[in-house]
């Protein structure tokens, strides 16, 4: 199954599925140093959260843009990380579920993907427990096809690429 963390556009995603939060990297107040920590005020983050993180600028020295993370959380404000300088710019961390997937108009038809219950185009989330069950949730049903421009995105390069040949694998992420 496509890991849409890792391809497709974060910026399409349903928004109740992966909150984010900005913060100004280049404040020392945020990015605490002397602590590991980043603070901002009821960032929401649970320990575990799969987050992705997202540089402004110059990333945050010992984070690096566009990698997954796992969130320590202190507390309601403030997170654990081993930072060693201050970021360039604002920032972000969004949450990056690990079983919420963008599946477009192609890979719906693919006989692999129907099978396993995923034949709605848009974005879905689907996981498997017991022996064989599956439990799929069309979160926002959309028609779109691979490579199609990503409308929130100007002139982006659409989701996964995948053609509707292609099932969809599962796959893993190891912890960054």
């Amino acid at each position: 199954m496509a890991q849409w963390g890792d391809t497709d556009t974060l910026a399409d995603a349903p928004k109740f599925e992966t909150p984010s939060i900005s913060f100004d990297a280049t404040d020392a107040a945020v990015v605490v140093l002397a602590e590991d920590a980043i603070v901002k005020l009821d960032h929401g983050f649970e320990t575990g959260d799969r987050v992705t993180y997202t540089a402004g600028a110059a990333p945050i020295t010992g984070l690096v843009s566009g990698t997954l993370y796992f969130v320590i959380r202190v507390d309601q404000n403030e997170t654990a990380i081993t930072l060693t300088g201050l970021g360039g710019g604002t920032d972000t961390i969004q949450v990056t579920p690990d079983d919420v997937f963008f599946i477009d108009i192609d890979e719906a038809a693919v006989p692999a993907n129907r099978a396993k219950g995923l034949n709605t185009p848009g974005w879905v989330k689907y996981e498997e427990y017991g022996a064989g069950r599956k439990r799929v949730e069309v979160l926002v049903a959309m028609k779109r096809t691979a490579g199609a421009p990503t409308p929130t995105t100007e002139g982006g390069a659409g989701d996964d690429g995948l053609t509707g040949n292609t099932a969809i694998e599962d796959t893993t992420v190891a912890d960054s």
